[in-house]
């Protein structure tokens, strides 16, 4: 295999890889949410809401926010990664620096807001647990 079939396999790879860490950011942020949602519906509605569960629905709502931020954090991630191929793209038909770095830009700042996607996940997950009785 020569040196520039090596590095296409790799850059497809790579961006496979960075395709499927976003969808999973999504459906992980995606997912508690809709867990919560059912959560905090069928535990409000309850006629018998005990007293010690009023702490958990609390912090359940409000791990809520960070979870849907996490969704929203890993969709403008994936915006992020479209505008990085788009310059980087438009590179190639018109070589320009501007545009390489406007590309490095937008990749920098794409793993960036995954990471502060991946954040948002830990941080909602960690208000559950310290709040469980």
């Amino acid at each position: 295999m020569e040196q520039a079939e090596r590095f296409r396999a790799l850059e497809g790879a790579a961006m496979e890889a960075a395709g499927q860490g976003l969808k999973a950011l999504l459906l992980l942020n995606g997912g508690a949410c809709v867990a919560l949602l059912a959560f905090v519906a069928g535990t409000a509605t309850s006629s018998s809401l005990q007293k010690e569960f009023i702490p958990l629905v609390t912090v359940t709502a409000h791990s809520l926010i960070w979870f849907a931020s996490g969704a929203g954090f890993a969709v403008f991630a994936c915006i992020l990664a479209y505008l990085t191929n788009q310059a980087y793209a438009n590179h190639l038909i018109t070589p320009e620096k501007s545009k390489w770095r406007t590309g490095t830009w937008f990749n920098v700042a794409g793993l960036f807001t995954a990471f502060i996607s991946l954040g948002c996940f830990a941080v909602g997950v960690g208000a559950i647990a310290l709040a469980l009785p």
